[in-house]
């Protein structure tokens, strides 16, 4: 189901805030403990436009990802591009 929804908004020509569909997507494996896999879908989503570290740092749904070090590089580096 991911995949599909993913691919229709890759494919919708930048018409669409795909950012979000990513950003929702990594809350599903952050919440089942699933950190590799959140990270690259939060990655994902700051690729195609996800700007607010405060918001990751302060998302309730991302909590088992908050102490990972990858997550926390991503977060410093919203931080240096979009203070």
């Amino acid at each position: 189901m991911f995949r599909d929804v993913i691919e229709r908004q890759d494919n919708s020509n930048g018409q669409s805030d795909s950012y979000s569909v990513w950003y929702t997507f990594a809350c599903v494996p952050a919440a089942a403990n699933r950190p590799y896999d959140a990270l690259q879908y939060l990655q994902a989503a700051v690729n195609r436009g996800y700007k607010d570290a405060d918001g990751l740092r302060a998302d309730d749904h991302l909590r088992n990802v908050r102490h990972n070090t990858k997550f926390q590089q991503l977060v410093a580096e919203l931080k240096l591009r979009f203070p």
